[in-house]
Order: structure tokens, then C-alpha cells, then sequence
């Protein structure tokens, strides 16, 4: 362990990797993403037997649903001091 530095901040987890590393694992989170966004609804509907157009209407679904849930979850970020400790 580096002199001056806790257990917590010498970690391998708190690395930060190189760019192209991070591109390319951040470009896997999505892809398994949108598969899993997409496989749900191709096979609830090929099992519930629904024509092409609604197959693809409950992907597009399932996709912008997805996307209204990010975009909530970005304007949402947790304060960092609660309200309801009482250390204050």
C-alpha cells in the first residue's frame, strides 16, 4: 500500500482506465442494454402469436420507456448531505 493513502483509496476498484478501455466496456452496457430491452418484447409477442407491426410496436415501447427512465434517473442525483441525520 502507497505511503499516505487508506486502504479504501488504494483499491484496483478506484482505478480510472484508459479512454479506449472505458469506451469499450461502456459500449457493452449498452449493447447488452438495448438486447435486453428488445428480447423481452420479441418473445412475449411471438409467444402471445402478434403480427410484425405490433411486435415492433411493443419495442418501440419497451425503447422509449427505457429512455424516459434514464433521463429521470440523470436529473435525479442524491444529495450529499441528508436531511435526516441528526449530527447536525
Amino acid at each position: 500500500m502507497a505511503v499516505g493513502l487508506s486502504a479504501a483509496e488504494d483499491h484496483p476498484v478506484n482505478e480510472v482506465l484508459p479512454f479506449g478501455q472505458m469506451f469499450v466496456y461502456g459500449l457493452q452496457h449498452v449493447l447488452s442494454v438495448y438486447a435486453g430491452v428488445v428480447a423481452v418484447p420479441l418473445i412475449v409477442g411471438t409467444a402471445l402469436k402478434l403480427s410484425g407491426p405490433e411486435i415492433t410496436y411493443l419495442v418501440s415501447a419497451g425503447l422509449f420507456m427505457c429512455l424516459l427512465w434514464a433521463s429521470s434517473r440523470s436529473r435525479c442525483r442524491p444529495s450529499t448531505t441528508s436531511s435526516r441525520s441528526g449530527s447536525r
